[in-house]
C-alpha cells in the first residue's frame, strides 16, 4: 500500500460543450483526452427553453486525430430531453478505452427548438513515475 500522497487521485474537469444555447445540430470541437485514464464520467445539463415539440439528443464521439473521422462511443448517449425542467444526466466512461480525441454531438429537433446545454467530462489524470 502506498503512502496517502501516492494514493491521491486527481480528478480534472474538461468542458466538452461549453454552457450555451443550442438550436440546431452541432458537433463541438474535439478535445484531447490522452491525459485521462480509468473510469470517469461525462455530466450533461440540458434545459428546455422554447419550441414546438422540441427534442434534444446528445452523444460522445471519439477519433484518433483532432481533424479525423469521429465515431460514437458505445453507451455514451443521453436519454432524449423534450420539455419540462432542467435534466441532469451522467454517463460513465472508460477513458483508458477511448481514442485520443472526443467531442460532444448535439442533435436538436422540432420546430424552432432552443435548449441551454452544458457538457463537462471528469477523469483521473494519468499518473507518471519520475525517472
Amino acid at each position: 500500500m502506498g503512502s496517502p500522497a501516492h494514493d491521491l487521485t486527481v480528478e480534472t474537469p474538461l468542458a466538452l460543450g461549453a454552457a450555451g444555447r443550442v438550436s440546431a445540430d452541432a458537433n463541438q470541437t474535439g478535445v484531447d483526452v490522452t491525459g485521462f485514464e480509468g473510469w470517469g464520467r461525462v455530466d450533461v445539463s440540458v434545459t428546455p427553453v422554447s419550441g414546438t415539440t422540441p427534442t434534444y439528443d446528445g452523444k460522445l464521439q471519439e477519433s484518433d486525430t483532432l481533424g479525423g473521422t469521429y465515431t460514437d462511443v458505445s453507451g455514451a448517449a443521453i436519454v432524449q430531453v423534450t420539455t419540462g425542467a432542467t435534466v441532469l444526466q451522467s454517463l460513465k466512461v472508460n477513458w483508458s478505452a477511448i481514442k485520443s480525441f472526443v467531442r460532444w454531438a448535439d442533435d436538436v429537433g422540432g420546430t424552432s427548438p432552443v435548449y441551454d446545454r452544458c457538457v463537462l467530462a471528469q477523469g483521473a489524470q494519468k499518473s507518471y513515475s519520475p525517472s
